[in-house]
C-alpha cells in the first residue's frame, strides 16, 4: 500500500489513562502509548496509537522503541536512565546513538576519533571514573570477606585450642591431687 507523504511532525510517547477506581475511592491508570502529530505552531492532535499508526509511521515508532530500551532492565550494564548525573538531553542524545547503559558510555572514553559532542565526551570519561571506582569498592568487598572468613576460622581453632587447654589443665589436676 503506498503511503502519502506527511508533513506533519508525529512522535511517539508514554501517557496513561484512568482505569476505573480502586477499592479506596482512588483512581486507577494504566499505561498507554500515544501519537503527536504536530504541525507548529497551531495544529497538535494527540490520539492513542494504533497498529496501523506503527506501521505507517514506521520510523518516529523505531525512535519511540529506541527510547524505551534505556529503562529496560533486562539490557546488561547500568541503565542510563537511572543513573542520576546525566540530564535529559544528555540520555536523548546518547539513545540516538544507541548508548543505554553506564558501561557502554565508559568504552566511549578512551577514544580518540569520538564524535560524540564534548558534554557528552566529558560524561563518558566520569562514566569511566564510576566503573573504575566500583571495581576497586569490589575488590576491597572480596578481601573484606576473605578477611572475615580467616576470622572465623581462627576464632573456632582458638576455641578448640582452650578446651584442649582447660581438659589438659584438669588431667594435670587430676594427677597432682
Amino acid at each position: 500500500m503506498a503511503h502519502d507523504e506527511v508533513d506533519a511532525l508525529v512522535t511517539f510517547y508514554e501517557s496513561w489513562k484512568q482505569n476505573g477506581v480502586g477499592e479506596d475511592g482512588l483512581p486507577l491508570f494504566e499505561q498507554v502509548v500515544m501519537i503527536r502529530k504536530s504541525k507548529p505552531p497551531l495544529l497538535m492532535v494527540e490520539d492513542p496509537a494504533t497498529e496501523e499508526d506503527q506501521d505507517y509511521f514506521a520510523d518516529a515508532w523505531r525512535m519511540f522503541q529506541k527510547s524505551r530500551t534505556v529503562r529496560d532492565l533486562s539490557v546488561k550494564g547500568y541503565p542510563l536512565a537511572l543513573w542520576p548525573v546525566i540530564s535529559p538531553s544528555e540520555l536523548q542524545t546518547l539513545i540516538a546513538r544507541d548508548i543505554v547503559t553506564v558501561e557502554q558510555l565508559a568504552e566511549q572514553a578512551g577514544r580518540k576519533n569520538s564524535t560524540l559532542p564534548a558534554p557528552v565526551q566529558e560524561l563518558a570519561k566520569r562514566a569511566q571514573k564510576l566503573l573504575d571506582m566500583q571495581g576497586k569498592v569490589g575488590k576491597f568487598e572480596a578481601i573484606i570477606h576473605e578477611l572475615e572468613a580467616q576470622r572465623d576460622a581462627l576464632m573456632g581453632e582458638l576455641k578448640e585450642a582452650n578446651a584442649t587447654i582447660t581438659a589438659q589443665a584438669g588431667m594435670l589436676r587430676a594427677k597432682a591431687a
